[in-house]
């Protein structure tokens, strides 16, 4: 036996000796406080795609599990801060209806933007909209606070992943493609602005900016202002560099920060109706405007091309790039509206598996179409209905990410 020295004095070191049941107890005990990861159907991701996704499964009778990463549902929309919703409607429509079952708990309301239609909604608003719809259902459960990790057992009948990264997809081996990284932006709230001063559109803060912080570019919306604890507020959009994609969603927070207030203070000592502003409230995390998609049966295009049986799902929105900071270029279609078939939002897998919003088989000119809030909630949705067939027809497999 080893001999251990201890405050000067030689010990003989005891030998550990362990029950042989100790182990298989510690087993035991491990799995039954191990999260339930089990469902019919299980979804990835609480944004647009993947409460839409859910609740149209659950409302088809599957028992549904929704998974988040974060405290609370609602994606990008309040995570980075988006403050208008666009995607509902046609090209040059007057239609203010939203789908069924958000008309119920978002407002009719919406306001022109170019030729399309946007409808203005606040973060935690979003938020609070997408709870009350999730808790409609007693067959779906809500696991904010989960993210995806490998090694997580799921247990499923069909799987949905909504993360916007395809990072469900990238964990359980299913195979996915990149598209070119695009420009990353974070919303923002800033109060004490003198919206009287501004011209229209705030295009010379914008025109301001751009001269001064040639990769960057920001956008304020005094169309969008309201009213947030009893002070007007405006909203915005910080435009960030490409190339900054590329880096850890930590590490681009913190930069988008940095670069947010750089500019903030530029502007408080340039423009008269920017002197007295500063944010009261900015995006939690940075959103990626591109990034990975399952490799899907079939592939969507930004295209025209004449609708059939197969076009189950139509995307209004035009294909929005961002190559660069500077601005988004924008490509119209003659009809209105990109077809969407079932074979770009299933995967090939030994799970019968979907995918919802941004991570739908699609290529970058698509991609910059699908992943608005509209689209995103009319792809999730039908996701959800054809998860829900196939767990009527199949068996509940294992999954180890």
């Amino acid at each position: 036996m080893p001999i251990q020295t201890s405050y000067g004095r030689q010990i003989r070191a005891k030998k550990k000796i362990e029950h042989p049941l100790q182990d298989r107890i510690r087993q035991h005990y491990s799995l039954m406080t191990r999260p339930d990861f089990s469902a019919d159907v299980v979804i990835a991701g609480a944004g647009p795609a993947g409460i839409s996704a859910a609740i149209s499964a659950a409302a088809a009778g599957a028992d549904c599990l929704l998974m988040e990463a974060r405290r609370s549902p609602g994606g990008t929309v309040c995570h980075t801060g988006i403050f208008s919703l666009c995607g509902f409607f046609p090209q040059d429509s007057e239609n203010t209806k939203l789908p069924a079952p958000w008309d119920t708990v978002l407002p009719s309301v919406s306001i022109p933007a170019g030729r399309m239609r946007v409808v203005p909604v606040t973060p935690w608003k979003f938020s609070r909209a997408s709870h009350d719809l999730i808790t409609r259902f007693p067959n779906l459960r809500f696991l904010a606070n989960t993210p995806l990790t490998q090694g997580m057992h799921i247990r499923a009948r069909a799987l949905i992943d909504c993360t916007g990264n395809a990072a469900l997809a990238r964990l359980a081996g299913v195979e996915t493609m990149e598209n070119p990284p695009a420009s990353p932006g974070m919303g923002f709230v800033l109060q004490g602005v003198d919206i009287s001063d501004l011209a229209p559109g705030a295009m010379d803060i914008t025109r301001v900016v751009m001269e001064e912080f040639r990769d960057f570019s920001m956008r304020i919306f005094p169309d969008l202002a309201f009213d947030f604890n009893g002070t007007l507020s405006v909203p915005g959009m910080l435009n960030l560099p490409v190339s900054w994609a590329l880096a850890q969603d930590y590490d681009l927070k913190i930069m988008a920060d940095k670069q947010l207030d750089a500019v903030l203070s530029f502007l408080n000592s340039m423009c008269t109706s920017m002197r007295h502003a500063f944010v009261c409230w900015r995006g939690h995390r940075v959103g990626q405007r591109s990034g990975p998609v399952i490799k899907g049966r079939g592939r969507a295009e930004f295209l025209e091309s004449p609708q059939d049986h197969r076009c189950k799902v139509k995307g209004y929105w035009p294909s929005e790039m961002w190559k660069d900071a500077t601005g988004a270029s924008f490509k119209y279609l003659h009809r209105g509206f990109m077809c969407i078939p079932d074979s770009c939002l299933r995967a090939d897998f030994h799970v019968p598996f979907f995918a919802g919003g941004r991570c739908i088989s699609a290529a970058a000119d698509a991609q910059g179409s699908v992943r608005v809030t509209g689209t995103g909630i009319e792809t999730g949705r039908r996701a959800g209905v054809l998860a829900a067939e196939a767990a009527a027809l199949g068996e509940r497999h294992d999954v180890r990410l």
